[in-house]
Order: C-alpha cells, then structure tokens, then sequence
C-alpha cells in the first residue's frame, strides 16, 4: 500500500533518534529502496488491472452488448414500420415485434442504469 505523507528514517530507534528526521514518502510502506527502485505510473495501473480484470471484463462485455442493442433497436424499428406499410404485419405478429422492441429498450435502461 502506498503511503501518503512523511515518514521517519529507518535505521535508529525512536528513542535514540530525537528529534526524528523526516523525509517525504517515495516509496512503499515498509519497503526498502532495493525492492522498489522505481514504481511507473504504467506499473501501478497494470497492477490494478491484473487484479480487477473480471470487473474489467464484464464491463467491456455489457459495453460490447449495449452497442449491438443501440445499433439493433433503430434497425428492427425500421423493419417494423416497412412490414407495416407493405401488409406484411398483422395482429400477433405486430404486438410480438413491438414487446421484443420494448424488451430490448429496457435492457438497455438497465444496463446504463447499472442495474
């Protein structure tokens, strides 16, 4: 864990060391320097990643499916309001069309509801 703030120098004990000499924290918590000469930003994301990578992965997932029913919902619409002008819809047919539509809206309020 990264520690924010100051820390005392290591080596003498509390006591024999007053008043203590602070240094500004650089590194981790109980580290020494030879165990972390340099953490990179790119480091600490990756670290970060590689540890919340289902989270990661379900959310590209949802992204990945809230974009297919952003683009499928017009597209069915259009296909509806044709089968309509051309006659080829007609009682069942058209309520299933429009619940499918209705469900696939409601998915999508879900999902960037976050529900």
């Amino acid at each position: 864990m990264l520690c924010a703030g100051y820390i005392h120098q290591a080596g003498a004990s509390a006591a024999a060391q007053w008043p203590p000499t602070i240094a500004p924290r650089a590194r981790w918590c109980g580290d020494s320097p030879a165990v972390h000469p340099t953490l990179t930003l790119s480091h600490l994301i990756s670290d970060f990643v590689r540890r919340h990578w289902r989270a990661y992965a379900a959310s590209a997932l949802m992204l990945v499916g809230v974009a297919l029913l952003t683009v499928w919902i017009p597209r069915q619409v259009g296909q509806v309001i044709d089968g309509l002008v051309a006659g080829r819809l007609a009682g069942p047919a058209i309520w299933r069309e429009v619940l499918l539509i209705a469900a696939m809206g409601g998915a999508i309020s879900c999902a960037w509801a976050g529900a």
